[in-house]
Order: structure tokens, then C-alpha cells, then sequence
């Protein structure tokens, strides 16, 4: 077999789905004619690491380095770890109850450490899938650490941003790091071996998404080089996109011949004519010309979206994926354990503006958005390549009108699948936009609460008040709809006093069920963040400097305050938090050393949400959201209104003057049907204006059986 391409996403960036960026490149170079593969290295080289085989190489290899306590207590034990681990990848797999059950009673797995008992004090006693997950998952996090401890000390099961990589202003400390071997890379190198000779490709391509999959990034490109040199080997991807753009240094392109910026559809497909001799022009290209780096730009356009906009699993066995247990918080385990088809609705950010973002970089700030038509389409058809009915839009913020007219075309096709996205806390999703995504199948949704403070807000351009972000993440929770909260600490010119209001608004938050998790991350100044380019503007100065090698996160000085010992204390309420502990407590209670007293008053959120009109007679269309029937009741001189729908029935009396105008609704603005009235034909006629006026509009509006989006 021969190839154009195969591309690999190296270990390990998550065991419970593929990530898309190679699939992507597969599908539109495959639509274009050309012959495309991928491998997606960190399940595949789990279920080797992992496996009874794996593990009992590596206790073999680690014989001579057992020197901590709890690698020494991993070791006397290691029969039980070799015997288990088959079992364990085959329950993260599949999940069954019969197999779920044996894992709780015990006798098959090793003693779980002190930190599993905790994560499982908050479960349900009766949940045995999911105790027997956490067990599992700790299970393998147990043996990662021994395989750290001994045998490879940068192993992890999560390399999202391994520190190496993420401070690597010269090349050389990544460059040792790759040129280490042991018997993980030996796995990692027999699995590489065995893709290239299956598909014999002209290129070889690295997708490297984060700063931690750097190194076995490097691995693989050498590895090439050295035993198949005759192959064209190129890299791209996130990291290379916002830290290796102003590269200059020479001994990277020892490994990759090709460094590609952005979109790698056009970039890529350049290579591989260039490989097979065929005509071509470079596009947004690193290489080496007479000894010295050099970037090459055509003209050409990128590809449209219609070309390739959603990924290509056909390489990919999706039965092989683990669904790891993160954490007790629903939320936060439903990233882990349920595997999820990743897919974007829009290229770019709408917004853009953000002053922490990398808003000068094309993905960000080239927002080019799906057609609802297209993405259902897309979607239907990744449903019957893969069978698989659950989504993650991976979208920077997916458009709230976007999200809305997608929904509808869902309910229509009754795709009846799962899903979940990004999105901007922002006014337009209302409590009636929110009951439309959850009728859809959005079962959660993430965004950045940010600094939960209005001045703050204002300073980072969110161009959202505080206000209507509370409104917004409650919306969406009284819609039933999961909400997870990105937040920022330590902005500049970020007061102690604004920190302590943040973790108090975010307390309130989850204290009134308007948070289902969330997450503190330290503001990091950014060279391609309107932040760190006009650095002035916010009261501080950047000191940017070119590295030879990656140049994104810069330091700066000014007006700020020592924002470290926050952390930790930051770290824990949230944890708290999420797992719905401790929310009542004082928020200085988190913290070692004494605190200010947070200026927002007790039950200020509750005040904020109860104050809002979450009923507006704004939007575009007016929708009957019943599944079900309604029926008219004759008593004597009235007439009932019921409502029957799979929960039961419900009724209110309803006058005659309405009674034509609701069942026209009811007829014409069915959801399920695809029907809806536009708002504008019916805002005008007086009948509908007594009608927004009645009893009966209260009632379908707040039972949510009339929505206006």
C-alpha cells in the first residue's frame, strides 16, 4: 500500500476521543483526490503502555530504579498490576455493569491510593460504573507515576503542557528531552514502525496541538528521518501556531523538513505536490534555502469550509478509546468519561476582541461560520460513518444565532443526538434560547465567566456586563443544561479586593445551582493579545523579546500586585466547589493567610438573576414547544386549555379571544415540525398584543411551551 500522507497526533493528548485537527486535513485532502491517513498515537500507545504486556516490560525495565517509597510499593505488588491491566482497558472501553460490579466488590485491582477514596466519598454508593471508572482511572494514573518515577520522568497521562515545552525559549532543552530513549519510546517507535510500513506514505505529517506533546512530537520526526529518510516529514498544528511563529532556529528543521502556519489544508496539500513532483507554490511555510530559515506565502486562497470543514475517522477505531473518570462533578466528568465526535460550527471568533486572546492570529480573528443546513448535514453524515450520536463544538464561541437556527434544523431531522460547546456568556441566550439548545441535545455548555467582576470585564473588552453573564450561565441551568466557567486571575491591574469579589460572585454562583464547574487559570501575557501589543493601555509594560525558538507568553511589570499566593487558595474553593462541597463556608476560609472581606454583599447573584425580564419579546421566531397535544375542555361557560406532553397534562382556562390565536401558534410554530412564525409578521396584530398581555401568555411562556428566540 502507498500513501500521499499520514499524519499522527502524538501521546498523549486525550484517551477518550480523537482530536480532530488531522481528521480535518483527511477529509479535505481525501476530497480532493489524494490518498490521506492518520494515526492518533496516544490511544494507541496506551493500550500498548497499559496492556499486561506493556506493563510487565516496564516493571522489568524499572527493576534497577525502584528507589521512591511508592515505587517501591508499586513494585512488590507488580503481579497485580500486570494481571489487571488487561481487564482495566477492556472496562474503560466498554464500561458494563457485570464488569463494574466485580471492580467495586474488590479482589481485582490493587489497593487504591488515599486520593481515590476521597474522589469516591463523593459518588453514590449504588453508581458502581462510575465508582468502578474512578478506581480504574486511578489504577492507571498510579502506574503512570511509577513509569515517572523509574523508567521515563516526563510520562503523564495528560501532556497538555508539560513545562519544558511551555517555557522553551531556546531548543536545546526540548532537543535532550527528545533524544531520550527507554522502553515507552520503544513502544512509541514499534507503533510508528508498523503505521508507516502498513501505509507507506510520500509525507509525514505532525499535528502538535499543545506545548506537552512537543517532545514525542520531535520523537517521531527523528524517527523518520533516521529509518525512512526518503520521506518528506512536516509539522503543524496549535502550538506551532501561537509559539513558533518568529522561529529562527535552525536545528528544528533537523526533524521537520516543513513548518506550516494555520489552516494546514493548503500548506499541506503544497507539500505533498511538491513530494510528488507535481506543480506547486509554498503557502505560510517554514524551510531551510542556502542554510538559512526561510518562510514562503502564495497567493493562493485557503480552503473554503464547504471543502472540508468536519473531520475523517475512518482510520480511526473508536472502540479503542477509554473513558477515564476526571472527577465526580458531572461536568467535569463528562469531558473524560463519554466519547465525544469534536466538530467546529465556525472558524474564528465573532467577537474577537478579547484583550487576553490571540485575536491577531488567523484563528481567531478570521470568523467564518457554517450555514445551519451544512453543519446538520455534516453532522448526519458523521452519525452514519461512526454510529456515534454525541458532539463537542470545539468552536473558540460558536454564534448565539448560529446555535439557534442549527437547533432547529436538529429538532427537524430528529438527529436526536448529544452535545456540548463553547460559547460566550453574552444576552442573547436568553432562558427561552437555552430551553431551545436543551430540546436540541445541548447538554452543556463552557465559556469564560473571566474576572466575575463588571470593571474588570470592561477592561479585558468581554463586552459583556457581569449581569448578563449571571443571567446567561442561570439560563442555561434552569434549562438543565450543565455550565462549566473558564476564570482569569491576576489581569493587570487586578485589585486583591476584585479577586476575593470574583471567588465570592463564583461561591454565589454555584451556591443558587448557576455553575456547575469551574476553573481559576493565572492571566498570562500573550506577544499576539491586544494585552501584550499595547501593553500601556492596561497599566502595565510588556518586555517582549524574540527567542530563537518559541515566542508567545511574555513577561511585563507595572501596575500589579503579587497575585502567587492566591493560587492554591483559588485552586481549592473551586475544587470544593465542584464537587459541591464546602459552598457555604466564608471564602477567606481557603486561603493560609488573611484575607480582605469580599465587598459583594450576600445573595447579590440571587438579586441579579430575579431582577431580570427572562421573558422578552425579542428575537426572531416564535415557537410551540409541546411534544405532545392540545385539547380544548368545555365546562359550562369556560373553556380549557390542556396540554398533554410525555410528562403528563396541565391546563388553564384560556378566553375565547385566545383560544384561536394559540391554537394557530400551536399549528404553524410547531418545533418538532420544523414550523416557526416569524416574530416581525406577528408583533403588530392586535390580538397578539392582548394575548402578551393574559394569564395564558404567562403560563405557556414560563412553562416554557411558547418560546421566542
Amino acid at each position: 500500500m502507498s500513501s500521499d500522507l499520514l499524519i499522527i497526533t502524538p501521546p498523549f493528548t486525550q484517551f477518550n476521543c480523537p482530536y480532530p485537527a488531522a481528521g480535518y486535513l483527511i477529509r479535505y485532502l481525501k476530497s480532493i483526490g489524494y490518498s490521506a491517513h492518520q494515526t492518533d498515537m496516544s490511544i494507541r500507545l496506551a493500550h500498548k503502555v497499559f496492556s499486561s504486556d506493556g506493563m510487565s516490560k516496564i516493571f522489568d525495565s524499572a527493576e534497577k530504579s525502584v528507589i521512591t517509597k511508592f515505587s517501591e510499593k508499586v513494585f512488590l505488588i507488580k503481579d497485580s498490576f500486570i494481571d489487571s491491566a488487561d481487564f482495566v482497558l477492556d472496562f474503560l472501553q466498554r464500561s458494563n455493569t457485570a464488569s463494574a460490579r466485580r471492580i467495586v466488590r474488590g479482589g481485582i485491582l490493587p489497593e487504591s491510593g488515599e486520593h481515590a477514596q476521597i474522589i469516591l466519598s463523593g459518588v453514590s454508593s449504588d453508581n458502581d460504573i462510575e465508582r468502578a471508572r474512578i478506581m480504574c482511572t486511578f489504577f492507571l494514573a498510579d502506574m503512570a507515576r511509577f513509569i515517572s518515577e523509574t523508567v521515563d520522568s516526563s510520562f503523564a497521562l495528560a501532556k497538555y503542557a508539560e513545562r519544558i515545552s511551555v517555557s522553551a525559549d531556546t531548543f536545546r532543552p526540548v532537543e535532550d528531552e527528545a533524544l531520550k530513549e527507554n522502553i515507552i519510546t520503544e513502544m512509541y517507535f514499534d507503533i510508528l514502525r508498523a503505521e508507516i510500513e502498513k501505509y507507506n506514505p510520500e509525507v509525514f505529517a505532525v499535528s502538535i496541538p499543545f506545548p506537552g506533546t512537543l517532545v514525542n512530537a520531535l520523537r517521531a520526526l527523528r524517527f523518520v528521518r533516521d529509518n525512512y529518510p526518503k520521506i518528506t516529514r512536516c509539522a503543524g498544528g496549535g502550538y506551532v501556531n501561537t509559539e513558533l511563529r518568529n522561529i529562527n532556529e535552525k536545528n528544528f528543521f533537523d526533524y521537520a523538513q516543513y513548518l506550516t502556519l494555520d489552516d494546514g489544508e493548503k500548506p499541506l496539500l503544497n507539500i505533498i505536490k511538491k513530494s510528488r513532483g507535481e506543480s506547486y507554490s509554498f503557502k505560510r511555510t517554514f524551510l531551510i534555502e542556502n542554510g538559512q530559515i526561510t518562510f514562503h506565502d502564495s497567493d493562493e486562497p485557503d480552503a473554503e469550509i464547504s471543502e472540508g470543514f468536519f473531520a475523517d475517522y475512518s482510520d480511526i477505531d473508536t472502540g479503542k478509546y477509554l473513558m477515564l473518570a476526571d472527577n465526580a462533578n458531572p461536568m467535569l466528568s463528562m469531558w473524560n468519561s463519554d466519547f465525544y465526535l469534536k466538530m467546529t460550527l465556525a472558524h474564528g471568533c465573532y467577537w474577537k476582541k478579547c484583550a487576553f486572546c490571540d485575536t491577531t492570529l488567523d484563528y481567531i480573528c478570521r470568523f467564518e461560520p457554517e450555514t445551519s443546513v451544512s453543519a446538520a448535514e455534516k453532522i448526519e453524515k458523521l452519525v452514519k460513518e461512526t454510529g456515534i450520536k454525541s458532539f463537542h463544538f470545539t468552536d473558540e464561541a460558536a454564534p448565539p444565532s448560529l446555535l439557534r437556527e442549527l437547533s432547529l434544523e436538529l429538532i427537524k431531522r430528529k438527529l436526536n443526538i448529544s452535545w456540548w460547546g463553547n460559547i460566550r456568556f453574552e444576552k442573547s441566550f436568553t432562558l427561552d434560547a437555552a430551553r431551545l439548545l436543551s430540546v436540541a441535545g445541548c447538554i452543556g455548555v463552557s465559556g469564560g465567566l473571566e474576572a466575575a467582576n463588571g470593571r474588570i470585564l470592561e477592561l479585558m473588552k468581554k463586552g459583556v456586563t457581569l449581569e448578563e453573564a449571571i443571567s446567561s450561565c442561570a439560563n442555561f441551568s434552569n434549562a438543565g443544561i450543565m455550565v462549566h466557567s473558564y476564570l482569569i486571575y491576576g489581569f493587570p491591574t487586578q485589585a486583591e479586593q476584585e479577586i476575593l469579589d470574583s471567588l465570592e460572585t463564583v461561591r454565589q454562583m454555584f451556591e443558587n445551582g448557576y455553575l456547575t464547574s469551574a476553573y481559576f487559570h493565572r492571566y498570562a501575557m500573550t506577544i499576539h493579545s491586544d494585552s501584550g501589543i499595547n501593553s500601556q493601555n492596561y497599566g502595565v509594560k510588556s518586555h517582549a523579546k524574540m527567542n530563537p525558538f518559541a515566542n508567545n507568553e511574555t513577561a511585563y511589570s507595572g501596575d500589579v500586585c503579587d497575585y502567587s499566593g492566591y493560587s492554591n487558595g483559588l485552586r481549592a474553593a473551586v475544587d470544593n466547589y465542584n464537587m459541591y462541597s464546602q459552598i457555604k463556608i466564608p471564602v477567606s476560609a481557603f486561603f493560609d493567610f488573611e484575607v480582605k472581606k469580599p465587598g459583594v454583599k450576600p445573595g447579590s447573584v440571587k438579586r441579579i438573576y430575579e431582577s431580570q425580564d427572562h421573558f422578552p419579546l425579542e428575537g426572531k421566531y416564535i415557537l410551540w414547544n409541546l411534544s405532545g397535544k392540545i385539547s380544548i375542555n368545555n365546562k359550562r361557560d369556560r373553556k380549557i386549555l390542556v396540554l398533554t406532553d410525555k410528562s403528563g397534562s396541565d391546563s388553564i382556562e384560556v378566553s375565547e379571544t385566545n383560544l384561536e390565536l394559540i391554537s394557530h401558534i400551536a399549528h404553524e410554530a410547531d418545533i418538532f415540525s420544523g414550523k416557526k412564525i416569524l416574530l416581525s409578521e406577528i408583533k403588530n396584530d392586535m390580538r397578539f398584543t392582548a394575548l402578551t398581555e393574559s394569564p395564558e401568555w404567562a403560563f405557556l411562556r414560563e412553562n416554557g411551551i411558547i418560546l421566542v428566540v
